[in-house]
């Protein structure tokens, strides 16, 4: 679990995903700890699809939502920290990779305390306003003294120090958002499509090995609505069941590319000649004699024995079309 604004990040080791363990998970380590979110955004993983967390986020007023199928850029954040989680849990000694889920509070604790690359302070100081005193500072003597003063002189500088902080990582997060964006941009090559556009599905659904399977599915969809602005969701539905939409990102999808017909016309076409019948057939039907109007090439035929034509008397053995011997 992952705030989106901090980089605050909490993670629970658990015995299975099913929905009922989700939902414990969600209102013992995050809830009743710090505070109710204004939305949860997650995959469509049954165990976060089921009907009992839409009735836990209608009871505590928590708005759900969930990212496309097969996408996983739209929940980023939380696939790039289990990343992260991987690498750090990578360091353990072999002896201590068995029971990892021992060394996760440790683990976590060093990755919330650390400054973040986006934000550029730790997720641990934009949740709680304070840096955490760690064993090193009780050691190296760097454990400030308490300053007398009322509590409400506490409160105003606390509340000052986590406006500044929240404005430099708003900002620093608006930067790194532009920049990400560019990056990405420079590898987009598909346009948009318009609503009506015929499309093929990413394949998905292949089970097994399927190195040499068919990338796209052989359905054809048709793009039903198209996102506004500069959104990247669109809804299809197959050709034939217009009723049954999905929602999909524009990486999944295809356009059909619809055939062109040109008219071919031929510089040198042929002309239709009548060729008139002699006596009562010509009154009763035409015919036609198709001459091509281009010349017709001499054809000349080399003959090894050596013999002159006799009709044009000009090379051994010549064979010509249009060769005056009879």
């Amino acid at each position: 679990m992952t705030d989106v604004f901090s980089k605050f990040t909490v993670a629970v080791p658990t015995p299975d995903q099913r929905a009922v363990t989700v939902a414990q998970v969600l209102v013992t380590e995050w809830f009743y700890k710090y505070g109710v979110p204004s939305r949860l955004h997650s995959d469509q993983g049954r165990s976060f699809e089921s009907g009992l967390i839409f009735q836990l986020c209608a009871f505590y007023g928590v708005a759900k939502s969930r990212t496309t199928p097969y996408h996983l850029a739209r929940n980023g954040q939380c696939e790039r920290f289990n990343r992260t989680l991987h690498n750090l849990l990578r360091t353990l000694p072999v002896s201590r990779k068995r029971d990892w889920a021992s060394c996760l509070p440790q683990v976590l604790f060093g990755y919330n305390t650390t400054p973040h690359q986006s934000t550029g302070e730790s997720p641990f100081y934009l949740m709680f306003g304070q840096e955490p005193l760690l064993p090193i500072d009780f050691l190296l003597g760097r454990v400030p003294d308490p300053i007398p003063g009322e509590v409400q002189d506490w409160v105003v500088e606390h509340r000052a120090r986590l406006h500044v902080a929240f404005e430099g990582a708003r900002e620093k997060l608006v930067m790194a958002a532009s920049k990400r964006k560019e990056r990405h941009d420079l590898f987009v090559r598909d346009a948009p499509l318009p609503v009506g556009q015929l499309v093929y599905l990413r394949d998905h659904g292949v089970r097994g090995r399927h190195k040499i399977q068919d990338l796209w599915s052989s359905v054809v969809h048709q793009v039903v609505r198209a996102p506004t602005g500069d959104g990247v969701v669109y809804t299809v539905a197959p050709v034939g069941d217009l009723g049954g939409t999905r929602n999909v990102h524009r990486d999944m999808l295809k356009a059909v590319v619809q055939p062109e017909v040109v008219a071919l016309s031929s510089p040198t076409s042929p002309s239709l000649s009548p060729l008139v019948a002699s006596g009562d057939d010509s009154s009763n039907s035409d015919l036609w004699l198709l001459v091509s109007e281009a010349p017709v090439p001499s054809i000349a035929i080399w003959d090894p024995s050596g013999v002159l034509c006799p009709g044009c008397n000009s090379t051994p053995g010549c064979v010509q079309s249009d060769c005056t011997r009879k």
